[in-house]
């Protein structure tokens, strides 16, 4: 877990958008659109099969890489005929979001000041409560918070390499079951107007398991800063649902991947909506970002069906010297939103094919130099699923 981060960092990193292009090949892909909530199962495709309908795709390349993974895709996309977009941030008004999310609770400060963070030439908006729940937003985003999240946060981490997996689970918690909440929940998705796919991650953040990292976290802190911070407690009041959904837009399914950083500087987050359910209801919501005024740029072209992606991801590491493994673990079908240049809020949705893929290699062991030990490095490659060329992540 990386708690030093968490420490430094709390607040998320709002909009900004990129990629910057490097060639692999010329091939194709695309989609079709539908739904304020719509379903993405993960489907699968044999090796060596075409055809659309599995769950997973088991092969090697011939570069070395090895692919043993699930592949996501909207069941509303059409790779025969996918068309690219136009698009831009949408505003939340915030005295509706006030409305939403502080029923019955009392401000007791506000804060109203301009800001160049804001792409849609918003103010910074911030309210805090009696009852210590914080609510801001720059325009295109929201962040809303309160004590029992900020706990959370230090003890729950979905990075690629965080300890989300320990609370990957089917159970329901005492206070209410999972797909109650998930009700209450998308009643708020619906009242915000936010499109969102009908099926989100769901962790389930159980006491057992709190305690469990707890634990781990308070040792780490310990150990680290010499009991510079204060250890933390949880509680069985501390269990709660977390919901991850990511947005789709007229059936777009929106990246929530960080895509680094693009020609000023700025850097490029995903988006999603993300929300911390507990027994006293929604505790903590995030959206980084949500489009409007969605226009067709182009349609009708033919996107690359998975196995030309492949061929993409294996003709680029053909041309590189290969030192260790290479597994291909996740693929999935998105639109990557890029800025166009010259624009302060003006986005091209590009649909793309994103692999994750795990570097392992050894090294010399920091104690014993002639020990050796794996390092297991996560790194992706992400195609234009029209042209086939790279959309290059720089991660600065």
């Amino acid at each position: 877990m990386k708690y030093f981060i968490k420490i430094c960092i709390y607040t998320s990193l709002c909009v900004s958008l990129l990629l910057s292009i490097a060639s692999c090949s010329d091939t194709s892909i695309a989609p079709n659109a539908t739904a304020p909530i719509s379903s993405k199962p993960c489907v699968e495709i044999s090796s060596g099969n075409s055809s659309v309908g599995s769950s997973s795709i088991h092969t090697s390349l011939s570069s070395g890489i090895l692919v043993d993974a699930d592949i996501c895709i909207s069941n509303n996309i059409n790779l025969n005929s996918l068309a690219t977009y136009s698009a831009s941030l949408a505003t939340f008004n915030f005295d509706e979001l006030k409305r939403t999310f502080l029923v019955n609770k009392q401000i007791i400060n506000e804060i109203s000041e301009e800001t160049s963070e804001s792409r849609t030439n918003s103010p910074y908006r911030y309210c805090n409560t009696s009852d210590n729940f914080a609510l801001s937003s720059i325009g295109e985003n929201i962040y809303f918070t309160g004590d029992a999240e900020r706990k959370i946060s230090l003890l729950f981490d979905n990075s690629e390499d965080g300890n989300s997996i320990q609370f990957n689970n089917d159970t329901d918690l005492d206070f209410s079951t999972r797909k109650e909440a998930q009700e209450e929940v998308e009643r708020i998705i619906q009242k915000l107007k936010i499109s969102v796919e009908s099926s989100p991650t769901c962790y389930v953040l159980d006491y057992e398991t709190l305690t469990q990292e707890c634990e781990k976290y308070n040792e780490y802190m310990n150990t680290t800063f010499d009991g510079a911070f204060p250890s933390i407690q949880v509680e069985k009041g501390d269990e709660c649902y977390i919901f991850i959904y990511q947005l789709t837009p007229l059936g777009l399914p929106i990246s929530t991947h960080t895509n680094g950083m693009f020609g000023d500087g700025s850097w490029t987050s995903g988006t999603y909506f993300q929300c911390t359910y507990s027994a006293d209801g929604l505790i903590s919501v995030q959206v980084p970002y949500q489009f409007t005024d969605i226009v067709e740029k182009t349609k009708d072209n033919l996107g690359m069906s998975i196995e030309q992606a492949l061929d993409c991801l294996d003709h680029k590491y053909n041309s590189m010297i290969l030192e260790g493994n290479y597994l291909v673990d996740n693929i999935e079908f998105e639109y990557v939103p890029m800025p166009n240049f010259g624009s302060e809020n003006s986005y091209t949705l590009q649909p793309a094919w994103r692999f994750s893929i795990i570097h392992s290699f050894n090294v010399a062991d920091k104690l014993d130099p002639y020990k050796q030990v794996t390092v297991n490095q996560r790194t992706t490659t992400v195609f234009d699923a029209i042209t086939g060329k790279e959309l290059v992540i720089d991660d600065g």
